[in-house]
């Protein structure tokens, strides 16, 4: 599933790797003053975490690009809800806002 992670943020425009970028992107275009804020979500219910990053959905993706099997995927879910239901899951979600100025035309 870490090889699944890294293709999905591969794949996906604007996610993943993103906040990464986002330091680089503000300074290429020209901002100043910039300032950084991260916010780190935590979640401590599978459900939750299926509503908010698509578990399930991200793990179906898997199958199909050939990532991993699908019996790897069950068992990788079947782990995550065996997880909930003892009250063992856990998982943070953080992302970034940077902010920066427009320089004054002089």
């Amino acid at each position: 599933m870490r090889i699944f992670g890294q293709k999905w943020r591969e794949s996906q425009p604007g996610s993943g790797w993103r906040g990464r970028q986002l330091w680089g992107l503000v300074h290429q275009a020209g901002l100043e003053a910039v300032e950084v804020a991260a916010l780190t979500v935590t979640i401590t219910s599978y459900g939750a975490a299926d509503a908010v990053a698509g578990l399930a959905t991200r793990a179906a993706g898997a199958v199909k690009a050939g990532v991993v099997s699908q019996e790897e995927a069950d068992a990788y879910l079947d782990d995550l809800r065996e997880r909930d239901a003892a009250q063992r899951f856990f998982t943070g979600i953080t992302g970034f806002q940077v902010v920066g100025t427009v320089p004054s035309a002089s």
